[in-house]
């Protein structure tokens, strides 16, 4: 894309998006499947609920969570990938971002080590607190099943 379309913004962004979908998009099709053929979905339907209705009420709030914890693990998967390209020059010189400083800053790892050191850790903590977000909302998910302890079975 970079060579074919230049190191533009709009560029990097369709890269990401067309890259970042279709699991996700797998990912939400397994649940809703999962979620159709639920007693209460087909009771739904034989009690005559129309279709949009019983996706609005049954099948999304089914798989909500799911979704929600996926995003932001495909968030943090893109923040990784922007600055492993960023890193290597593929993105937009004129735009900043945590790669680009990374790769401005490896002429001065001699003398300044912590001018690489401080974006990285900021990408780590980013990443990381995605990460925990997602982990906080999989574990208040209303379906899961934990012991007295907390944790699972």
């Amino acid at each position: 894309m970079v060579a074919t379309f230049g190191p533009h913004t709009l560029a990097l962004g369709v890269l990401l998006g067309l890259t970042s979908w279709p699991g996700l998009a797998r990912l939400v099709r397994a649940e809703t499947l999962a979620v159709r053929d639920q007693p209460f979905v087909v009771a739904a339907r034989s009690a005559g609920a129309t279709p949009g209705r019983v996706l609005a009420r049954h099948v999304l709030p089914g798989i909500a969570s799911t979704a929600v914890v996926a995003v932001t693990l495909v968030g943090s998967r893109v923040i990784l990938l922007e600055g492993g390209l960023a890193f290597l020059g593929l993105t937009d010189p004129a735009t900043m971002s945590l790669g680009t400083l990374i790769r401005n800053a490896e002429a001065h790892l001699r003398v300044a080590s912590w001018i690489s050191v401080l974006p990285g850790l900021v990408m780590v903590t980013a990443v990381l607190g995605i990460n925990l977000l997602a982990d906080g909302l999989d574990q208040s998910s209303p379906g899961r099943v934990t012991s007295a302890l907390g944790h699972e079975p």
